[in-house]
């Protein structure tokens, strides 16, 4: 199986005409992965912060799950997701405990304006990154038709994609995240 990897914006106009035909898509797939603990490869993305510096999925692991906020600074429903955690504790409980790791990702020419918009102090800001595939890359990469921003993945230590949801945090979020 491949993944084919591609910009956000080319994939908004695709998906906006009714047609994602992948056969279009480059040829480059994505094949860095990684493995915890014998288990199969996951796929793995570089990651870039001006604010806490470099890191990928895998590093990012702290419990069983991950929780991908994929977002953009266009978009409100994000910065409102983010201002959210800033005051949700029980929320910021659940990603630095011991079941899920959070992390939000940008593309990497949409980071700066991101910071601005969240404020480089804030909970999301401290867990924001960049990634050079773009958002509509990893969740192509994980096998995910995300549409809407922003949207939220959370995987397991496998790599395997638990829940998606667009818009919000998924209401199982606390359950998976807090068991």
């Amino acid at each position: 199986m491949r993944f084919y990897l591609i910009g956000f914006s080319f994939l908004s106009i695709l998906f906006s005409c009714g047609r994602a035909d992948t056969s279009v898509f480059d040829e480059r797939a994505h094949t860095q992965s990684f493995e915890l603990k014998g288990l199969p490869p996951a796929k793995d993305f570089n990651l870039s912060s001006p604010i806490v510096g470099h890191a990928t999925f895998s590093s990012l692991f702290t419990g069983h799950h991950l929780v991908i906020d994929l977002s953009a600074a266009f978009c409100s429903a994000c910065v409102g997701l983010a201002n959210d955690l800033k005051y949700d504790k029980e929320a910021q409980r659940w990603f630095n405990g011991e079941r899920c790791s959070f992390v939000t990702v940008v593309d990497a020419s949409d980071i700066d304006k991101w910071l601005q918009r969240v404020g480089d102090t804030s909970y999301a800001a401290q867990h924001s990154y960049s990634v050079d595939e773009g958002i509509g890359g990893v969740s192509y990469a994980y096998g995910v038709d995300i549409q809407s921003l922003p949207g939220i993945m959370i995987i397991d230590r496998n790599g395997n994609v638990v829940v998606t949801k667009e818009g919000e945090l998924p209401a199982e979020t606390g359950k998976i995240c807090s068991e």
